[in-house]
């Protein structure tokens, strides 16, 4: 039951921060999707509701591509076609706004990925952490002070951008990734005058009982 004079959130926001790992960088020359890792956020608190999978890409794994996210094509082989878990995929995404770091990369995997087995990419809002820092996740995090184990693990990427995405917006509107923070750094340096903490008594009543007693 809600306490009096609280009133009840009629319309939650919910998000969905993911990350993606694939076989390379170029989707648009048959590149493919291998691992999807989501995070559920909801008025700007993980859920703990994930989502996580990893794909057959049914072609070979560049040995580049293994370097970085340690996912051979033997482990993959035995794994789901995406076109057999899309359709998962896209019910918990539902119409919830998307977040990723560099968005425009994982935005056009989802799509290419959609694409091959012609599902369209429902029409959603983005927002891309990397465009509000400049920086490579580890970096970002890194100087955010977010923890990130096993990078290029999509369920860990995922994990840490959310952590990023909320401190990037902590004081803006949620649906921004252009910080509004308050730059105090020019006060830094300055103190508080001795005169600030002299009791002014000049306009007091000595004969009032409460004379200087603050």
């Amino acid at each position: 039951m809600l306490k009096a004079g609280l009133r009840p959130i009629l319309n939650p926001m919910r998000e969905i921060v993911f990350d993606t790992e694939t076989t390379g960088f170029d989707p648009k020359n048959g590149d493919r999707m291998v691992e999807m890792g989501c995070v559920e956020m909801v008025n700007r608190v993980e859920t703990g509701a994930t989502y996580h999978a990893y794909y057959n890409p049914e072609r070979d794994m560049p040995a580049a591509a293994e370097g970085v996210h340690g996912l051979s094509s033997a482990f993959l082989s035995d794994k789901p076609l995406f076109r057999d878990t899309a359709a998962e995929l896209l019910d918990f995404i539902g119409d919830a706004p998307l977040v990723a770091h560099n968005a425009s990369f994982d935005r056009n995997v989802l799509e290419k990925s959609l694409g091959y087995y012609n599902i369209p990419l429902p029409d959603m809002d983005w927002d891309c952490t990397y465009q509000a820092t400049g920086l490579k996740l580890l970096e970002a995090c890194d100087q955010n002070k977010i923890k990130l184990d096993n990078h290029h693990d999509s369920a860990f990427d995922a994990t840490a951008c959310a952590k990023l995405y909320l401190g990037l917006t902590e004081y803006t509107n949620p649906r921004s990734t252009v910080s509004n923070k308050k730059d105090y750094s020019q006060y830094s340096d300055r103190k508080l005058s001795k005169d600030i903490l002299k009791k002014d008594l000049s306009s007091a009543d000595p004969s009032s009982f409460f004379y200087d007693k603050k």
